[in-house]
Formats: C-alpha cells, structure tokens, sequence
C-alpha cells in the first residue's frame, strides 16, 4: 500500500472513528472505549513497533520490517492469511466490545481490558521474534542485537 496509503487509510479510520464517539448512541454512536477496541490491531501493532524500537535504541518513526505482517509473513503465512488474521482479529475485537457495551460493561472495564490486550500483544509479538531469531542464528543489525529485518526477508525469500 505504501506511505501514501497507509496515511490516507488512517486518516480515514480515524476520521470514523471520530464520527462513531461525536453521535448519540441512538444514532448508532459508541463511546471510545468501544471504538478504540474497533481500532486495535493498527493500534496496538503500531505501539508495539514504537515501543520495540525505543528500546533498541531506534528512533520510533524508523524505518523496518518488524509489524506484525512481517512477523506473520516471517512464520510461513502467505498474504491471504495474513490478512485474514489481522482483519479477523480486529473485527472479532470490535465484537467483543460491542456485546460488552451492549450488556453493561463500563467504559473504565473496557479500557482496563484494551490495556491489558495491549500489553499481552507486545509480549507475544515479542515472544514470537526472540523464537524466530534463535531459530535464524540471531540475525543481528548495526547495533548488535537480533534484526528483524533480515529474519522476515530471510523467511518471505526463502
């Protein structure tokens, strides 16, 4: 998709997202608890980069091959899958919280479990690139540590 892309697709999800929080629930609205779990695959794989990279010592706009595309591209799914994943995931998500706002749960309740998500998704993404680069020989980039880059374009090549 590119940068253009990727920007104007984001711009758009937000601008929706904006729209579903500003409209009375009687009108189809969702307070952001809600919308924020609609929203958390990008969310949270975004996060999650921004936080790897940090403690690499990166700079978080950096460029690389570490989103959780490139992880699942890296373990042997084809693009298909890979999208069927991420879109499956983000919209049984969004289900998730729409059953739970629609049964009563409080907002605080939902934004606890969206942090709570988010902090096991980082912990399994990065769970999954420690496994990928023992399996790799610890492929390792200009500042000494394992480099994801070279595991998923080893993987996607090869």
């Amino acid at each position: 998709m590119g940068d253009a892309g990727s920007l104007g697709l984001g711009f758009l999800i937000a601008i929706i997202a904006l729209k579903l929080c500003s409209l009375p629930p009687a009108q189809g609205g969702a307070p952001p608890a809600v919308v924020i779990w609609a929203c958390f695959v990008p969310l949270a794989d975004g996060l999650s980069v921004i936080a790897a990279r940090l403690l690499r010592g990166q700079g978080a706009t950096a460029p690389g091959r570490d989103h959780l595309h490139h992880l699942l591209l890296a373990r042997g799914m084809n693009p298909a899958q890979v999208v069927a994943i991420e879109a499956g995931g983000g919209l049984s998500l969004a289900v998730i919280a729409i059953a739970a706002w629609l049964l009563g749960a409080p907002e605080w309740f939902l934004v606890l479990g969206f942090v709570t998500l988010l902090a096991l998704f980082y912990a399994g993404v990065s769970s999954q690139w420690s496994r990928l680069r023992r399996a790799h020989g610890q492929a390792v980039d200009e500042s000494g540590l394992p480099d994801e880059a070279d595991i998923a374009t080893d993987r996607v090549a090869g």
